[in-house]
């Protein structure tokens, strides 16, 4: 928990050694939770272009983590939801790939992807993300928690549409 100290150790071995993969997604994970947006955004792109061009090293997990940096600021940031989509669903893809379906990056992936597709108002596809947040995260975590909250108020929703429908 101390930030600060962690992107510093971070920042250098990453500077130095260029092209290690594991020194670029622990830098893009220090730049994104000290909240350094432009370094983490440019470490998540860097990361995803590597893993296209096949470089070695560059794989599932570092993929799922710049997929899932990239995605939270076009949902958070930039309001592109379309572009932030695209990226919550790679981030899935990797996840899935490196079969970490308990991980964080995973789980809120899955979770944002739901709240896309109820404002699409497709609440099924919504419904089955929620569910495999639930089938997939540890019971009494925040993810599984926030996954039931969501599932039940859903459910709410459709019955006050169907009210309203006969009425």
């Amino acid at each position: 928990n101390q930030n600060a100290k962690s992107y510093n150790l971070a920042k250098y071995p990453w500077e130095t050694y260029l092209d290690n993969p594991y020194f670029e997604r622990y830098y893009l994970r220090s730049a994104f939770v000290r909240g350094n947006t432009a370094e983490a955004e440019k470490a998540a792109r860097s990361i995803l272009t590597r893993i296209d061009k096949g470089m070695v090293g560059y794989e599932a997990v570092s993929g799922r983590n710049a997929a899932y940096v990239l995605a939270y600021y076009y949902y958070n940031y930039y309001r592109d939801i379309l572009k932030a989509k695209e990226y919550y669903l790679q981030a899935v893809n990797y996840s899935i790939q490196a079969k970490a379906f308990t991980s964080g990056y995973y789980l809120s992936s899955l979770i944002t992807l739901g709240k896309i597709a109820e404002t699409a108002k497709d609440y099924e596809a919504a419904r089955e993300y929620y569910k495999t947040v639930i089938d997939r995260g540890e019971k009494k975590s925040s993810q599984v928690k926030e996954a039931k909250d969501a599932i039940s108020q859903l459910n709410k929703s459709r019955r006050e549409e169907r009210r309203k429908r006969r009425d």
